[in-house]
């Protein structure tokens, strides 16, 4: 589960909150005081943010942009249901803050990628973006990199080759080193994570393997994409 949420300038907050419901009935909730969550009130306003939560077989996380701000190992509730409760609190009455939400996204199963690369020893997604010719990692790309990094967890015997693939739009040289830096990019924000450095390996591939003619921006948008192949 994911969405992005925005602070206007004049938007405070004293805490940040989870309440966790069964039905209607309030099971708990927990604050940054007991529930072990970074402050994320620095730099908050006036911009943009990355929310991602995550709730796999009893395993709770959270993330603001590409920090992990809680990590529930066991979570003895079982959740069946979603909702986002919007507050803002302001000390100057002559200004309207606000706080708002879009680009909600529900994903099923946090297994897919873990099963695609049992069964084919590799996951290839056109989910990692980058900014426009550059290796730039977009904010809402981070939860695809952070399912990586928990499997890289789960299984600390596994190994990847980070391979980078651009569309065909520019030069075949600049092309290759674009998709080298792009690989490095996510190599550098998955290790960043805690993950040792020598089970990450970067190729670059350009627009060598096509997927198709890069004739319509559909097709060019499909062969802009990063694999991470099991070693």
């Amino acid at each position: 589960m994911r969405h992005d949420l925005h602070f206007s300038d004049d938007y405070r907050t004293s805490d940040t909150e989870i309440e966790i419901k069964k039905a209607a009935r309030i099971e708990g909730w927990a604050a940054n005081s007991n529930f072990k969550m970074e402050s994320i009130s620095v730099g908050m306003q006036n911009a943009w943010h990355h929310i991602a939560i995550s709730y796999y077989k009893g395993k709770f996380k959270m993330y603001y942009d590409s920090k992990r701000i809680s990590n529930i190992p066991k979570f003895d509730v079982a959740p069946n249901m979603l909702g986002i409760g919007l507050m803002f609190y302001s000390k100057n009455d002559s200004k309207h803050p606000y706080l708002a939400v879009k680009n909600i996204r529900i994903a099923h199963g946090g297994g897919e990628m873990y099963n695609r690369i049992v069964a084919n020893g590799e996951y290839v997604t056109n989910g990692i973006i980058f900014d426009s010719g550059k290796s730039t990692i977009k904010g809402n790309s981070q939860g695809i990199i952070n399912q990586m990094v928990t499997i890289l967890q789960e299984n600390p015997d596994w190994k990847f080759e980070i391979i980078g693939h651009t569309d065909s739009d520019g030069s075949e040289a600049n092309n290759l080193t674009l998709s080298t830096d792009r690989a490095n990019a996510v190599k550098t924000t998955i290790i960043k994570q805690g993950i040792e450095v020598d089970r990450l390996h970067v190729v670059g591939k350009g627009e060598s393997q096509p997927l198709n003619a890069n004739s319509t921006p559909e097709e060019k948008a499909n062969n802009r994409r990063v694999a991470f192949v099991k070693i």
